[in-house]
């Protein structure tokens, strides 16, 4: 994995995080979170990173995030939570998650709960805690840790927390290694995981944006599945659900189809383009009509008046404008 995969890996989790936060918290931190009070929302304190960076990181990424919550007792409490994509390339890990904890208890004098979230398949040496010892001083500072190879499968399955298919999406990925074909099975599954869920709107759209942009496939495979899936979705809509809708619709969004309400304001515009063209022909022949009946008005004002004015038989009259002598002779006797 490439600087590049892991920032866009970075970036996923932090997006996903700020989306669903509470759920976060009930996964990851499931002690803290019933004495949160999720009615006050989280402030996300990111812009307090530059100032608690040690001078010889800078320039690298930042994998963090700071979130500030209220505690159903009215205390304010922060959350430290670290991403780490492949732990390997981070040195002294324990230590910088030391430095944020007394940097922030130190110029902030909050309460800090730390975790750090290991999503890939290699940890740094020392990664549960950090010790200091020198001469008879000693400080050992420990934290939360969540680590993705850890998780069972089937507990994750047996979940209903939409983290549960985030921190199984990380699972396939390190099992897939970079076989095309292999992501695109686990892609696919955990998509068909996520719509049977019974998620709402916000969950839903966060959760399958997470799993596909994580896993991502070649061209022709990624065409591939969003059609398969599509018609999976469809064959079973033929008299679909409000929920089902919804779930039709996100899947559209997220991966770049239409929705069903771009689908209905296409309908609705290929309808007023037909009434529009419909009008016009309309039109078309009512002029055409309009046009028809001046030109006989024309031709009968003709005759009538090379009948008052010469002595031309009705035969003649006839041939000269292509009508029948009847027609000639009706307009004769109206001349009486």
């Amino acid at each position: 994995m490439d600087k590049q995969e892991i920032i866009d890996h970075d970036n996923k989790w932090k997006i996903i995080i700020e989306n669903l936060f509470e759920d976060f918290v009930k996964y990851f931190l499931p002690d803290l979170h019933p004495h949160v009070d999720f009615r006050h929302k989280p402030r996300f304190l990111d812009k307090e990173f530059p100032e608690l960076e040690n001078k010889d990181r800078k320039g690298k990424v930042i994998n963090d995030k700071l979130v500030s919550v209220r505690l159903k007792n009215g205390k304010e409490k922060w959350l430290l939570i670290h991403i780490e994509v492949q732990s390997f390339y981070e040195k002294d890990f324990a230590r910088r998650m030391f430095v944020y904890f007394y940097r922030i208890l130190d110029k902030h004098k909050k309460e800090i709960t730390a975790i750090a979230i290991f999503t890939g398949n290699k940890n740094p040496k020392k990664y549960k805690e950090y010790n200091y010892e020198s001469y008879g001083t000693k400080l050992t500072y420990q934290y939360n840790i969540y680590k993705v190879t850890d998780a069972k499968e089937e507990e994750l399955l047996a979940s209903k927390n939409p983290f549960a298919l985030a921190v199984l999406t990380c699972r396939y990925l390190i099992k897939a290694k970079k076989t095309p074909k292999q992501k695109y099975a686990f892609k696919k599954k955990l998509i068909e995981l996520a719509l049977k869920q019974k998620y709402s709107k916000p969950k839903i759209e966060n959760l399958l944006r997470f799993i596909g942009n994580l896993i991502k496939l070649p061209k022709n495979l990624n065409d591939k599945l969003f059609n398969k899936m599509k018609e999976q979705i469809q064959a079973t809509q033929s008299q679909p659900t409000e929920y089902e809708k919804m779930l039709a619709d996100s899947f559209a969004r997220v991966f770049g189809g239409k929705t069903i309400a771009q689908v209905e304001e296409e309908a609705e515009k290929k309808i007023e383009k037909i009434e529009q063209e419909k009008q016009q022909v309309e039109q078309k022949i009512k002029k055409i009509e309009q046009e028809k009946q001046q030109a006989e008005q024309e031709r009968f004002n003709a005759i009538k008046k090379l009948l008052q004015e010469t002595d031309l038989s009705i035969k003649k009259v006839a041939e000269i404008f292509s009508v029948s002598t009847y027609y000639v002779r009706k307009i004769k006797k109206e001349l009486k």
